[in-house]
């Protein structure tokens, strides 16, 4: 059974229960541990999570280069300064950004010894393409949604689905996705769209020279972009009293492994604004933090990354500017959220 698959299993109470036993947890070099059962703990494995939240921290870009498929997409969208409160809540959702990593750092290293896999997927494997990416995005949905971080969000306030299949002009494809993933967020306006269209273009270039083949186990290709935002609801009715609640919003998207190899070929100079076809399903699912049960258990949070980075000084700098926070910043694209009358979200 793939340990992330439960809802009872916590690996981080387990790393720090073994980090208080140094023989369990820091074996000498070269001794073999057994890797086809029981939790993350021996020094193998915590260098293959060192491994994955370096990824974290590493512009997606650069890992494609190398052929890794890129950490999942976490979108900062960061109030104004003048709104003390605001930014004091969007840092709280940095934290939660890094504790998420960590969670699918773990997520990704189990699941791998459950299937008995010794090495990563490679983006230079046409047949490992998919797989690749799905790893990912399954390891990242389940940290908040599977184990102890999905107490930490009211994820009752509802959700969408819509699956589309249309004909699309090559050239008109990155709006109609970013729309999908962007749809009704006030903070994001015209500047921040723009922004963000440059970066899915320079994402979707780096990822021309692979080939994708779609498998009968894996025929669809899975994403899924974690948006960290404010809202501030005026409850006064005159712009005096606002509710800050800080949300993630979870926008998962499925899209059938050979559309997407035919979006990303490179066209001729005449079909440039040739149609497409191109089927996404979009699942949007909007969640709340409980503000008050991060701060709790913040503390121990803390102490785990610093078990999880060993000595590792290139994540050591980072974490020494604001631990969980810092790190969670340092693996996300934050940009300024669009003011609306002092408010960033309805």
């Amino acid at each position: 059974m793939d340990p992330t698959s439960d809802p009872t299993h916590d690996p981080i109470e387990e790393l720090l229960a073994d980090a208080s036993q140094p023989t369990s947890f820091a074996m000498p070099a070269g001794q073999d541990d057994d890797s086809s059962s029981g939790p993350v703990k021996t020094k193998d494995s915590m260098q293959l999570v060192g491994d994955e939240l370096r990824k974290d921290v590493t512009e997606p870009n650069a890992s494609v280069e190398d052929g890794i498929a890129p950490a999942p997409f976490m979108i900062g969208l960061e109030p104004s300064a003048k709104y003390p409160d605001q930014r004091d809540a969007f840092t709280q959702l940095l934290g939660m950004a890094g504790i998420t990593r960590m969670f699918a750092a773990l997520n990704i290293v189990s699941a791998r010894r459950a299937r008995k896999q010794t090495e990563p997927y490679s983006l230079n494997k046409p047949e490992e393409y998919v797989s690749a990416f799905n790893e990912g995005t399954d390891a990242a949905i389940k940290a908040l949604t599977v184990g102890p971080l999905a107490g930490f969000y009211d994820a009752t306030l509802g959700g969408t689905t819509q699956t589309e299949e249309i004909l699309v002009k090559r050239s008109e494809l990155h709006d109609f996705v970013l729309r999908r993933i962007f749809s009704g967020l006030v903070s994001v306006g015209k500047t921040q769209m723009d922004e963000l269209d440059n970066v899915l273009t320079d994402f979707v270039s780096s990822l021309k020279s692979y080939k994708c083949t779609p498998t009968a186990d894996q025929p669809t290709l899975n994403h899924v972009i974690l948006i960290n935002y404010i809202r501030a609801t005026d409850i006064s009715g005159g712009g005096n009293v606002f509710v800050i609640d800080p949300y993630t919003r979870m926008v998962s998207l499925s899209i059938k492994a050979d559309e997407w190899a035919v979006a990303l070929r490179k066209p001729g100079i005449l079909k440039r604004n040739e149609k497409i076809k191109f089927g996404m399903t979009t699942t949007i699912t909007e969640l709340k933090l409980d503000k008050a049960k991060y701060v709790a258990n913040k503390d121990r949070y803390e102490q785990a990354l610093q078990v999880m980075i060993g000595n590792q000084d290139d994540l050591k700098k980072i974490t020494n500017k604001g631990g969980v926070e810092a790190f969670g910043r340092e693996t996300s694209l934050v940009l300024p959220a669009q003011e609306a009358g002092g408010v960033t979200e309805d």
